[in-house]
């Protein structure tokens, strides 16, 4: 039953797209921000299903589920990708108003970020090298540093949230940035923090992102990508096990003469670790299958907080301790964790962070209906960043941010709302590199979009993509 449910739901998604492709090219239904939500929407639910029915894979919360309540599971999930599908589709070109928009050119922003790099490196000189020795961050302990200095990393993030804006600006100017001196200075000292950072913080996904969007503004400025759009979305999916590897290897390793740096890469392609690798960075399905074991009647349909965890991921998550000290240390998603699993919560900290997905986040809060209803304007604002991604504007805020989603897609069926706290991080950053006018227009034009105040304004050749997406 589950690899009929996963068989269909490929041909459903992969069908729509292909009619999508037929129409628009390769490069843009690619580069479609429902497509690649929708495509790990599959990895997250159906195909985490059968692998854990199967029992290919090992879980980080171990636990046998009964083929009955992952089905159950599968069904409430895709009652909300349904409902984002509408919310996408609900933005039609019927209503569209079509306008030519011309930025100001922003001043200095290769030296800005420069100046953000050189942060970054303050903090990997104040908390990952000690006394001239790499010593990255291990387990538990970024997020108990993070507890009251969370500020102090945020020079560990700026730098890279920053090189979304400015490469939007280099995209957007006629210049060719292969005679741009300082493009190619700020690409490599982006690239090597990125890839020391990946390693000290034991996250693969800066080093990805980094490429991932030099890679999306190369398809854009050049218009086209039949094979180089595929090859990067199905990467940055199945490079997962790779990078996991190398997340958790010490890097000390790559200098041994005993230990060959093929073997630590093919380590990760053993089919096993492999699959598990691969599933355990797109949890989904089991997180939505405890939720529903765990709440009651009244909590699935009227939520288990009232939006608590919400207002803790939109803004009050952002506030530093330093001004609030009795800021709590379990909040946001952290809470619908702990409800979860309140075991790994009785000694302390949970060693680990286990993002519950957005189907549990929109239900957590106020309940089945309204989670629908967040899932249906969900759909709308990656139609939004669809239109703005692909548009001729000159807009730098609008396409910055387009991006900016498209590379956290993942974030986003992950953790559902949690997605707006690197979201801030990232507008802020923006704001250093555009201008906070800019950020501030854009950002309340989109929510006036998505609530369907004001109409969606898009201009050039995404005229006719926009009145035959809907």
């Amino acid at each position: 039953m589950l690899l009929a449910f996963l068989i269909v739901s490929c041909a459903l998604v992969v069908g729509l797209w292909l009619y999508d492709t037929c129409r628009l090219g390769v490069s843009k239904s690619c580069l479609n921000h429902f497509w690649f939500f929708s495509l790990l929407w599959i990895i997250y639910f159906p195909f985490r299903g059968v692998l854990i029915d199967q029992g290919i894979i090992s879980l980080q919360v171990s636990r046998d589920w009964r083929e009955s309540e992952l089905i159950i599971s599968l069904l409430v999930a895709f009652l909300f990708w349904v409902s984002a599908f509408f919310g996408y589709l609900s933005l039609t070109g019927s209503n569209q108003h079509f306008i030519a928009k011309r930025e100001v050119a922003v001043k200095y922003p290769g030296i800005k970020v420069l100046v953000l790099v050189s942060l970054a490196w303050v903090f990997l000189f104040g908390r990952v090298i000690q006394d001239g020795v790499f010593v990255p961050f291990q387990g538990n302990e970024q997020n108990e540093m993070r507890t009251g200095g969370g500020h102090v990393f945020l020079f560990s993030e700026l730098y890279l949230n920053a090189f979304f804006s400015y490469v939007c600006i280099i995209w957007i100017y006629k210049r060719r940035p292969a005679k741009d001196n300082v493009f190619w200075i700020v690409v490599l000292a982006v690239l090597i923090t990125s890839l020391v950072m990946t390693v000290a913080l034991a996250s693969r996904r800066i080093i990805s992102m980094t490429i991932f969007v030099l890679a999306v503004c190369y398809i854009l400025r050049r218009r086209r990508g039949v094979a180089l759009a595929p090859a990067l979305i199905l990467s940055s999916i199945f490079m997962a096990p790779l990078l996991q590897t190398l997340r958790y290897t010490d890097p000390y390793l790559f200098l041994s003469e005993d230990i060959s740096v093929s073997k630590i890469i093919l380590s990760a392609f053993v089919m096993r670790n492999f699959l598990t690798s691969l599933s355990s960075s797109f949890e989904g399905i089991d997180h939505l299958a405890a939720f529903l074991e765990k709440a009651d009647f009244n909590q699935i349909v009227f939520g288990v907080d009232g939006g608590v965890a919400w207002v803790f991921n939109f803004f009050l998550g952002a506030v530093p301790r330093a001004l609030w000290t009795s800021k709590p240390e379990i909040y946001g998603s952290i809470s619908e964790q702990k409800f979860l699993y309140p075991w790994m919560y009785e000694n302390g900290s949970a060693t680990t962070t286990l993002p519950s997905s957005f189907v549990v986040d929109f239900m957590f809060g106020m309940g089945f209906f309204v989670g629908i209803f967040f899932a249906f304007f969900l759909g709308r604002l990656l139609k939004i960043l669809y239109f703005k991604l692909w548009s001729n504007d000159e807009n730098y805020a609008g396409k910055s941010i387009s991006i900016f989603v498209l590379a956290n897609i993942f974030n986003i069926v992950r953790s559902g709302t949690g997605f707006t706290q690197p979201l801030i991080i990232f507008l802020i950053s923006s704001a250093i590199i555009l201008g906070p006018r800019r950020i501030y227009a854009e950002v309340k034009e989109m929510v006036e979009i998505v609530l369907g105040l004001k109409c969606c304004k898009v201009e050039g050749d995404v005229k006719d993509l926009a009145l035959n997406s809907g």
